[in-house]
């Protein structure tokens, strides 16, 4: 199955800066929770939309919350079965992250907070759980 990304936009960003003694620490973690949800389109069943909910912590200095929204064209009809298959589980994630990842870090970098490099995702040994709104 080909699964092109054709569209992406960023939907809402919410910063919360969190009290902490950031000096204390030299190292700080980063931990990003990342959620889903799909959408079909009625108007053309080769269309669908994938929302990420990424919800990111820089420990003792900011929690980021992201909406991300990604439309993608198949060259199969969106359906039940596609929502849970290997390549939506999978491969649409691995095409989405780098975007949300460089998205955040930059966010990050560009308010002082500093240089923090995200985690990657292994989507292909663990694939992402799909919630679909069709």
């Amino acid at each position: 199955m080909k699964i092109e990304l054709i569209n992406k936009k960023v939907e809402s960003l919410v910063m919360k800066p969190l009290e902490g003694d950031s000096a204390a620490k030299k190292t700080m973690s980063a931990t990003v929770k990342l959620n889903n949800e799909l959408y079909s389109n009625v108007k053309d069943s080769k269309l669908f939309r994938v929302r990420y909910f990424a919800s990111v912590t820089i420990e003792g200095r900011l929690e980021m919350d992201i909406t991300y929204d990604f439309d993608f064209h198949s060259e199969d009809d969106f359906s039940d079965e596609m929502a849970k298959s290997h390549e939506i589980r999978s491969i649409v994630p691995t095409m989405a992250y780098p975007y949300i990842k460089t998205y955040a870090e930059q966010i990050i970098l560009m308010s002082n907070l500093g240089r923090f490099n995200l985690p990657y995702f292994d989507f292909f040994d663990s694939p992402m759980e799909t919630n679909s709104n069709k």
